[in-house]
Formats: C-alpha cells, structure tokens, sequence
C-alpha cells in the first residue's frame, strides 16, 4: 500500500511538473508571438526611418555575399544588389577556389553589368575545410586592406552580411543608414522573410517554416533587442566595422556551425552592442524555403534546423550570456538559447497533458490544472492562423485553403519535427 502511495505521488508530481512546464513554455511561446502587436508603440518601432538622401550618406557599406554551391541564385542575388540607391557601397563576394561552377556564375552575372567594377570585389581562397565563417574573415581581411590603404577616409565603415540566395530591397541600405542616425545602433538588422508557402502534402510544412520567419524576425528579433541580449541571424545585418574588429572579436567565430548567433551572444554579452531592428514586409529580404524535410543535397529542412540548434546549444554551453550583469537577463539568456530543448521537451510534454486529461482519474484541481496547457495554446493557434492571412497580404502570396488546414490540423507534428531536430542536435 506504502509503495502504491508513494508511486501515485510521483506520478501526481510528474503531472503537476507537467502542467506548469506546459503552462510557462507555452505562455512564454504566446507572449513572444504577440510582443509587437500589443501597442502600436511597439509596432511603430519596427518601422524603418524615411530613407536618407544620397548627399547626407556619412557611412560606406560593405556587403559579403560568401558563396559555396550557389551557381544557381548568386547571379540573382548580384543583380538585385547591384541595384541598390545608397552612395557608398562595396559588395564582396567571397568563394572557394574549387568552386568553379560559382565562380564561372559570379563571372557571368558581372559581365552583364556595366557599372560593376565600382562595386564590386571578388575573393577566393583555398580551404582545407570551408565553412561560412572562413569565407566571411577572408572577406573582412580583403575590406581591412582597403581601409587602411585610405579607401573611404572620410566615411565610417559598416559590414554587412547577405546570402548568396537572398533579394535584397534596392532602398534597404538607405533605411539602415537613417536607423542608425536614429539609434545610435552598433548592429542594425533586417528581416528575411521566406515566401514559398508550398502546395500539396508533400510540402506541407513549408507554410510552418514561413510561419517561424514572419513571427521571429516581426516580433521576437525586436523583443531581444529591446532588451538587449540577441543572437544575430545571418542574413541582411550590418555591423559597425571597427566593433567587429576588436582584438578579442576579429570577425566571425570559426569554432561553430553558427557564426551568427556566436557573433552576437559576444557582442551584446560582453560589449554591450546596441541593435536596432526594422521589419517592414516591403523592405524584407525573400528567400525560398527549404523544398524537402531530410534530403540533405536539396537543402533538408531537418539539418539545417539540427545545425542552428548545435549552434544555440553550444552557445548555451559556453557560458558567455553569464557576463550579463543582472540575473534577468541572464535568464533571459537562457531561455533564448536554451529555446531548442524547451520546445524538445514541451513537444513531448503537451501528450502527456491530453493524456492525462482524457484517460486518467485525478482530483478535479489537478485535472483543471491540465486543462490549462491549453489556454497558450489556442493562443498560438490563432497567433498562427492571423499571421498566414497578414503574410500573404503583406508579401502577396497566394495562401488557399490548404495552408489553413496544414496550419490547423498538421501544427502538432510540426511541432513533434522541431522536438526531434533538437533532441538530435543535442
């Protein structure tokens, strides 16, 4: 009898535990969602200023476009960039030197451009073993050379990252310009939205992976920033050069299979880095979403999500979000990298709910208990389902029935995939 009892409690706590992690992970989850939408204050701060004229420009962009693999879309990307309104910018455009279908497409994309050798530089190197970060370095090292030939002396110098698949607005470097005359800002960040919502059951969750991106870079990416601690995306970003190369920064982390989010535990931990964000829908940068969910040589859902997960959870491990002076932000920090296991363990955590709602006897303050999981939920749901309808208007996409019912009905095993990629990835 002694043993039974002893057995119900801990299957009675095991669900209390159950219920309240559900409860915060969850309600966290629906608070991140809806950060921007609560105020119009808050929205109006993800707005981009009116762009600067070209005579008031004080500031030259480098944008790195580090490449490997990408004949089929750096041409795009290259011609989108080159189109760009701003006075001052150089794009670099860093490849492996084995990559010769690549470099033959740079080759060919510039050709056709006539104004382009103002613009542009390209560098290759051989690697033993190449990596985004390596591209990036051998990049900063060409920029660092021009600099302190004079080039540009009477500009400040900003670095900025672009991947080789992305359409960059022609006004966005205008914007960045006039946020940070706005800010002050050490890092400005754009949103990248991707814009391919799929068709058919096949791809069913690329309107989930759309999903991620309008919520994380609309709402999330403002809500780190404001309060200070964000691990960078690595796409369509600018970074004060003489920030990124301080003697104990000297570019992007090597060490990781996430530079960015490396790059900016760093800066904003340890340097304090002040980051300004704009999200407008127009000035996004569009990239396509990934096509399948585990073929790794057509750019598998599953692994690129497995390799941002091993980039968060080093960073978790490592320890530098410590050197945050109070200890909420540090558990701030925490909950932003350790978001991979959260949604890991609440994947599997939020079955047990239903479980025990429908299948177990339990006292009625405990089974209501149960019942709350569900109350963040249906928030996000409908987080959710609102944002499919606002992103297909704002990026005018076509969204049909099918999205709606993937959003509704297919979530959960969205959800069980994300659980999975960071239980692999740990």
């Amino acid at each position: 009898m002694s043993y039974m009892s002893g057995f119900t409690l801990v299957v009675l706590g095991f669900l209390v535990f159950t219920a309240i992690f559900n409860i915060v992970v969850g309600g966290l989850e629906a608070w991140w969602r809806t950060y921007v939408w609560r105020s119009p204050e808050s929205l109006e701060i993800t707005k981009w200023p009116e762009p600067i004229s070209p005579d008031e420009s004080r500031r030259h962009f480098w944008w790195v476009v580090a490449a490997k693999d990408e004949a089929a879309n750096i041409g795009k990307t290259l011609q989108q960039l080159l189109e760009s309104t701003h006075p001052n910018y150089t794009i670099v455009v860093s490849l492996c030197t084995d990559d010769k279908s690549t470099r033959v497409a740079v080759a060919r994309a510039l050709r056709g451009h006539a104004t382009w050798g103002n613009r542009v530089f390209v560098v290759h190197k051989n690697y033993d073993k190449s990596s985004k970060p390596k591209q990036l370095n051998h990049a900063l090292q060409a920029i660092t050379a021009r600099i302190d030939a004079g080039f540009g002396r009477h500009l400040e110098h900003w670095v900025g990252v672009v991947d080789a698949e992305s359409l960059v607005h022609p006004g966005l470097l205008q914007r960045f310009e006039s946020k940070i005359n706005q800010t002050g800002a050490d890092v400005v960040l754009g949103s990248v939205q991707l814009v391919s919502l799929g068709s058919g059951m096949r791809e069913w969750f690329r309107a989930h992976n759309c999903l991620e991106y309008y919520f994380w870079f609309r709402s999330r990416m403002q809500l780190q920033a404001d309060k200070g601690f964000v691990p960078f995306p690595g796409n369509t970003l600018a970074i004060r050069y003489s920030l990124l190369v301080q003697e104990d920064i000297n570019g992007w982390p090597e060490d990781t299979l996430t530079e960015d989010c490396a790059l900016g535990v760093h800066l904003t931990a340890a340097y304090k880095a002040v980051v300004a964000v704009g999200a407008e829908p127009e000035f996004a940068t569009r990239e396509m979403a990934p096509s399948t969910l585990f073929n790794k040589r057509r750019g598998a859902w599953f692994f690129q999500r497995d390799r941002w997960n091993v980039g968060f959870v080093k960073e978790l491990l490592r320890g530098r979000w410590l050197m945050l002076p109070t200890w909420q932000e540090r558990l701030r920090a925490f909950y932003i990298l350790a978001t991979p296991l959260l949604q890991a363990a609440s994947a599997f955590l939020v079955p047990v709910s239903i479980a025990a709602v429908f299948f177990m006897k339990a006292p009625m303050p405990l089974t209501l208990l149960m019942f709350l999981p569900f109350v963040p939920l249906a928030v996000i749901m409908m987080a959710q389902l609102i944002g499919l309808r606002e992103l297909g208007r704002e990026f005018k996409l076509r969204v049909s029935f099918w999205h709606y019912a993937s959003v509704l009905f297919m979530t959960w095993a969205y959800q069980i995939l994300l659980g999975v990629a960071a239980v692999y990835a740990v």
